[in-house]
């Protein structure tokens, strides 16, 4: 059936009423339906136009788009709805509502009024033609599934003001290229950047606590990470089949790894007694694990004067390349962590070594 015109004893429109109703075209609501679901017209791909009796209290209509009747909301833009590709959205509406966008796959561009408070569950999903958006300054919170499988979305500006990315918020989106999550970040959802699979580089801003189960999984341009010094744990498959990433440095902060959080050929770098030496050691997959301790600077597991020896020929070197410490060595000379290997780190060391005759 193409066409639906419900009927005046019809008041309400429930959950996934029309869900995947292939067929359907268009549809009109008489002035008696007071509630209609947020999903009601789930997968409904050819769906073009929602019409509502100019009687009905609720709702209301606008070129074939479902508000409600204040236009405060926008409820559904139909997914097949052709006439145009760029959809600016009414400057009466505060709210997105669930689905409101959900596999529009005709819209390349749509924008959003700056008065919006609230994008809601699953807005976007599906618009793989969408190239460009802007998300507003009043928005706190990416939620669940908003840009899922956006397979056209290959960049994004969040703004400052958000606090939480949520499940599934880009999953899919594999044209995604770059995007920078601000500051104020505290939480990052399950499977929130997976599947992107054009992404290269991401930095966790320093209030995340917790990488969740396969965050940044099969994201396979992925070739840096920037992981927070506070980080408590890091989720099943957070990092699974990121098969471009070459190293990854796990802070002593974290407690917990789950399992396949990290590609078999990525190179640990972690300290010794943590939690990232203890995931390296009991994966069984084939790591690389790479150790220093402050002071140990010829890796043999004990600080002496032969560490201090080598840490003195590399503060005089001058020509001398044979002397200069790189890699481990080096890292494990900057007693301070500083990241400048001077007089400060020989007197820290002689100290140690002192102790420890």
């Amino acid at each position: 059936m193409k066409n639906i015109e419900i009927s005046n004893t019809v008041i309400s429109i429930g959950n996934e009423a029309f869900y995947e109703c292939t067929e359907l075209k268009n549809i009109t609501f008489s002035s008696n339906i007071t509630f209609v679901a947020y999903n009601a017209f789930f997968a409904c791909d050819q769906l073009e136009s929602i019409n509502v009796d100019s009687g009905n209290a609720k709702y209301t209509s606008e070129n074939g788009v479902l508000f409600n009747k204040g236009k405060t909301e926008i409820i559904k833009y139909p997914s097949a709805k052709s006439d145009i590709a760029e959809y600016i959205i009414p400057d009466t509406v505060v709210t997105i509502g669930r689905y409101a966008f959900e596999g529009c796959s005709n819209l390349t561009s749509i924008k959003i009024p700056e008065n919006v408070t609230s994008i809601e569950y699953r807005a976007f999903e599906r618009c793989s033609s969408l190239k460009n958006i802007n998300v507003p300054n009043n928005i706190t919170s990416i939620e669940d599934g908003i840009f899922r499988e956006c397979t056209s979305l290959q960049s994004i500006e969040i703004p400052e003001q958000v606090t939480s990315i949520g499940a599934y918020a880009f999953e899919g989106c594999n044209n995604l290229k770059s995007i920078k999550i601000p500051e104020g970040v505290t939480s990052i959802g399950i499977q929130s950047f997976s599947s992107c699979s054009s992404l290269t580089g991401i930095e966790i801003p320093e209030g995340v606590t917790t990488i969740e189960d396969f965050a940044f999984a099969w994201c396979s341009s992925l070739i840096s990470v920037k992981i927070p010094e506070n980080i408590d744990s890091i989720g099943e498959g957070a990092f699974y089949d990121c098969i471009s990433l070459e190293s990854i440095d796990i802070p002593q902060s974290v407690t917990s790894i789950g399992t396949n959080a990290i590609p078999e050929t990525t190179i640990i770098y972690t300290n010794k007694n943590t939690e990232g030496h203890r995931y390296a050691e009991e994966s069984q997959q084939g790591y690389i694990l790479l150790i220093y301790e402050q002071g140990d600077i010829n890796q043999n597991g004990k600080i002496d004067v032969t560490d201090l020896l080598m840490l003195k020929r590399h503060m005089v070197a001058g020509n001398r390349t044979e002397w200069i410490l790189t890699g481990q060595a080096l890292l494990s000379a900057d007693m301070n962590e500083n990241g400048t290997i001077d007089i400060t780190d020989m007197l820290m060391l002689k100290r140690v070594v002192v102790e420890n005759i």
